[in-house]
């Protein structure tokens, strides 16, 4: 069978397939790009300390939490401060855990920020 016929009919990139043939990609690879930076159990840390803190009500924005794996990498020895993750690498994170999710905050709605006053408060406390 060809390449070509063999891509098509597997569904496979037949880049792909004519890599594997020529040997510039090793046969038992499951997938070609490089591997994360930290690894899983590593990142594993990382995700409890977003979920505590989340569980606490604060949650990271996208640019603290490249800071945090950045720091982790470079106290773990994997990265240097020059070198620091980007948003790309915050892309391919929340690929690889998708119990995280993103969301933004709501402001408080003037109703709600109304009532809450001070007197409100206490008289809940009392009864």
């Amino acid at each position: 069978m060809s390449v070509l016929g063999a891509a098509r009919q597997f569904g496979v990139p037949p880049q792909t397939l004519r890599d594997r043939v020529k040997g510039t990609i090793d046969i038992d690879t499951v997938k070609s790009r490089k591997s994360p930076v930290l690894s899983a159990e590593e990142e594993a840390l990382i995700v409890d300390h977003l979920k505590q803190m989340a569980s606490l009500g604060y949650g990271y924005t996208r640019t603290e939490v490249v800071d945090i794996a950045t720091d982790y990498a470079v106290i773990a020895g994997k990265r240097d401060h020059n070198n620091p993750f980007t948003l790309r690498w915050y892309s391919g994170f929340m690929g690889r855990w998708p119990e995280l999710k993103l969301v933004k905050p709501r402001s408080l709605e003037l109703q709600r920020a109304k009532a809450g006053n001070k007197e409100n408060v206490s008289a809940y406390f009392r009864s």
